[in-house]
């Protein structure tokens, strides 16, 4: 056995790896442990796979020698609505782009050493992370959903739509009897508002897992409830109005203050 050889294929000294979708997990880990190598002499690229990634990475270090490729993307809709261009999009994200991954970076080889690894399932297991976002069917909530949307899109994460209720508060001069509300209907109308803006932003076509929670209580206690396991909590600048506010304070102001994870607070666009 030519250990020589051997040690030779398995070592980082003067190699660069490109990894694609490194943001957390597995994923992460892969990227960081060939961080930890580059006092070996290992360059190493984190990127987006796009052919634009490698060649920049080609033009900038001279080669590619180790490509792991763990980007890929999974159908959120239900069985029975999801269609034949969203099962085209996962076709191509992770069947055809590792192929032409690698078919970009073969022109750039300075050796015969390829590294392909492919993580195509594991965004929908149990460390898959978690985004949560605050609405109430103003405008200020449409543009915080949108920006989670897309964020969660981006990093492969959950959505999670927080729309909590309370019983109306009535202040009348003389004492006077009204009927309960019916708990079922405010449920529905909560329901039906987050479900009206998730269609008004498309977020079924953006292929975001999502999920719809309408707790009763304050707005702010309960969002943070919701978010305590979170990576990210999105909400809005502005919410219903400036009385409600008055009397129950700002929400995004009382997350920015109590909240346990990141908070990005989204100003509506002038």
């Amino acid at each position: 056995m030519n250990t020589n050889r051997i040690t030779s294929l398995f070592g980082l000294e003067g190699r660069v790896a490109i990894v694609t979708g490194a943001t957390r997990g597995i994923r992460r880990s892969i990227a960081e442990g060939f961080v930890a190598r580059q006092l070996d002499g290992a360059t190493v690229v984190v990127v987006s796979r796009k052919t634009e990634a490698v060649n920049e990475t080609v033009h900038t270090f001279g080669g590619i020698e180790i490509v792991v490729n763990n980007a890929a993307t999974a159908l959120s809709q239900p069985l029975d609505s999801r269609t034949a261009e969203a099962w085209s999009k996962v076709s191509d994200v992770n069947l055809r782009g590792p192929v032409f991954l690698i078919e970009a970076r073969s022109p750039s080889c300075r050796s015969g050493l390829i590294a392909l690894a492919i993580d195509a399932c594991s965004r929908h297991d149990d460390r898959m992370g978690k985004i949560v976002v605050g609405i109430d069917g103003s405008e200020g909530a449409t543009h915080a959903l949108k920006w989670a949307a897309n964020e969660a899109k981006l990093r492969g994460s959950i959505l999670q739509i927080v729309y909590s209720w309370q019983y109306p508060l009535y202040v009348t001069s003389e004492p006077i009897y009204m009927p309960p509300p019916d708990k079922d209907l405010i449920i529905k109308a909560a329901n039906t508002t987050a479900e009206k803006l998730v269609t008004e932003i498309g977020l079924a076509e953006m292929g975001v897992a999502f999920t719809i929670e309408t707790p009763q209580g304050r707005p702010g206690p309960e969002i943070l409830r919701l978010a305590a396991d979170a990576e990210l909590l999105v909400v809005g600048s502005r919410g219903a109005g400036s009385v409600r506010e008055m009397l129950l304070g700002s929400v995004s102001n009382y997350c920015a203050h109590h909240s346990s994870c990141p908070v990005v607070i989204v100003r509506p666009t002038e």
